[in-house]
């Protein structure tokens, strides 16, 4: 059964990308980048951390405009002081230390899967997935691992290593009611994307979903709902709901969002972990063979996973601001769309 979108005044309450305390039925925000944007809002909400917004922006011009070797120390920078702020917006308490390290063990191969990103107890970075929702923080994982969860270089880690896909792309993911309005019950839906899983039922769908079909779509459901009444009875519980049902439904950030599910793979030890730390943690390992291991980096700049490293590189600055820029607001962003140019 197909439910009907829950409506505010007449606004779906579509996925969003912002994870904690979301602002379903503020407008889209439209702009290339949303620095700007959270500069003014913090101005005019009178927010505390706009010297740490500007130096993550600082941070990342310098990592736009410089080589695939120095950019990570950059964007490490970036993502630390744009967390801080966060933070401090949030009224979140923290110790000064990043809260992650890395290393490599002085006998083990120069391999992405021996280098290890361990998550510390406190520190800036343990905060911010305590905000996110996260209980165990520590913990250890290969850079390996982490990349092959983030789904905006998915082609690319698919042609470096053997792995199977992780993500099956989804369209239209949005809250849905009952279709009878006597009816209270509501869940998050999505309709599987057909063209490319070539109309079969995809597997390795967390257990805490339904696939079903209709009308010859295929579409997956969270089995569990949450009661929906009216906005300013239930926004509490879809935001509950919604931060839940982020933990396996990604997004990547660009002209349109696209979304996608983590699939379960018995050998993935991450699937109960957010994306934003893990991009965080990645960047922080990178900046770690940056600044004391440079000739290594190298290494791995021109060996095997070389295409996989520049592409995250490249895109992990701008897909971390644009999400956590929502964390920050509650708000969407989006760039614009020229006219002639969107169909």
């Amino acid at each position: 059964m197909i439910g009907v979108p829950i409506l505010n005044n007449r606004r779906k309450f579509l996925l969003h990308k912002a994870i904690k305390q979301t602002n379903f039925t503020h407008p889209t925000v439209l702009v290339d980048t949303p620095w700007s944007f959270v500069e003014l809002w913090l101005k005019r909400h009178k927010k505390p951390g706009l010297s740490y917004w500007i130096q993550a922006r600082r941070f990342y011009e310098i990592a736009m405009t410089s080589s695939t070797e120095v950019a990570p120390l950059a964007s490490y920078y970036m993502m630390l002081n744009a967390i801080k702020c966060l933070l401090l917006v949030k009224h979140i308490s923290t110790r000064e230390q990043h809260g992650v390290s890395g290393r490599r063990d002085v006998s083990a191969k120069a391999r992405l899967g021996n280098e290890k990103a361990i998550f510390h107890q406190r520190g800036t970075f343990p905060a911010f997935c305590r905000f996110l929702g996260e209980s165990r923080i520590n913990s250890e994982y290969s850079l390996k691992e982490i990349l092959y969860n983030i789904p905006f270089i998915r082609r690319a880690y698919n042609l470096t290593y053997s792995d199977p896909e992780l993500f099956i792309p989804i369209e239209n993911p949005v809250y849905v009611r009952h279709p009878q309005r006597s009816q209270h019950e509501a869940w998050f839906e999505a309709q599987i994307s057909l063209t490319v899983l070539d109309r079969r039922y995809p597997t390795g769908v967390p257990r805490s979903l339904d696939i079903f079909e209709q009308d010859k779509k295929l579409y997956v459901r969270r089995k569990k709902g949450f009661i929906w009444i009216n906005y300013n009875t239930s926004i509490d519980r879809i935001n509950r709901y919604h931060s839940r049902i982020r933990r396996v439904v990604v997004p990547i950030s660009g002209p349109r969002t696209l979304w996608y599910l983590k699939k379960i793979y018995r050998r993935n030890t991450l699937l109960h972990r957010y994306y934003l730390p893990l991009l965080f943690a990645a960047m922080h390992r990178l900046s770690e063979l940056s600044r004391y291991d440079p000739d290594g980096l190298v290494q791995y700049l021109s060996g095997q996973p070389s295409w996989l490293l520049k592409e995250f590189v490249t895109i992990a600055p701008h897909q971390f601001i644009d999400q956590l820029a929502s964390e920050i607001t509650g708000i969407n962003f989006l760039p614009p769309q020229i006219r002639g140019v969107m169909h």
